[in-house]
């Protein structure tokens, strides 16, 4: 497999992760959409089927019954997450 190949397989697993996780959130733990942080950990039961599944196969594999319009408020701050990973303020020794 290429570079480029490489590249595009963990770029389409980094937004799995963390579009999966705000969906399991969501669906598993009740989280209002209006209130997902994905940097926390939701207080949820330990018998709760949000600690059998991860946010990929989730995402791939489990079938979720969440409406249009709450994926697209799950999908926006999940990826604005990743587009601050992509976009972030790195050191250098250039000035600018």
């Amino acid at each position: 497999m290429g570079l480029c190949a490489q590249v595009m397989v963990m770029l389409a697993y980094a937004i799995s992760v963390v579009v999966g996780e705000a969906i399991r959130d969501v669906q598993y733990a009740q989280v209002d959409p209006d209130d997902l942080n994905l940097l926390t950990v939701p207080a949820v039961e330990k018998s709760s089927r949000w600690y059998l599944f991860s946010g990929p196969f989730l995402l791939l594999k489990q079938r979720y019954r969440l409406g249009r319009r709450i994926l697209r408020w799950i999908v926006a701050p999940a990826l604005q997450i990743f587009a601050h990973l992509i976009f972030a303020n790195v050191r250098s020794l250039v000035r600018t």
